[in-house]
């Protein structure tokens, strides 16, 4: 099963925690989790695929992400993710007294990354190919 499947079986089973996934050098959060800890701590989101966002944190700061968590009593879990085997691990669990709240319907076309990175009908392409052409005649 691929990981992001992986995790959003998981994430079904935690509803109420925030559930991050160690893969490689990264700690991961996607979907409803991903957009919490953006707006907690303005981690910066990406599209983990089509209407899905992410966010990363290395390693090396995620005792400092969880510790930020556990000050506010915020429930969460962390997986580690073998690469080999494909295997997903519970390997922390931590049950504080504030559960995330499901937020329902995420549109990505309503989150301020996707409009800035992703909505191509804000995009004047002509407007974009006038000044092109501006700047190639200034330059010659």
């Amino acid at each position: 099963m691929k990981f992001a499947k992986r995790i959003e079986e998981l994430k079904g089973k935690n509803q109420d925690r925030i559930m991050l996934a160690r893969c490689g050098v990264f700690i991961i959060a996607i979907g409803e989790d991903a957009i919490f800890l953006n707006q907690m701590f303005g981690l910066k989101l990406t599209c983990f695929k089509s209407e899905v966002c992410k966010v990363g944190i290395p390693i090396t700061y995620i005792l400092k992400y969880l510790e930020k968590l556990e000050e506010k009593q915020y429930s969460y879990i962390v997986y580690d993710y073998n690469r080999e085997t494909k295997i997903i691990e519970e390997k922390y669990k931590y049950d504080g007294i504030n559960k995330i709240e499901k937020i329902d319907n995420i549109k990505c076309s309503e989150c301020q990354y996707y409009k800035e990175h992703h909505s191509f009908n804000n995009i004047d392409i002509f407007e974009i190919l006038k000044g092109k052409q501006e700047n190639k005649k200034d330059e010659n």
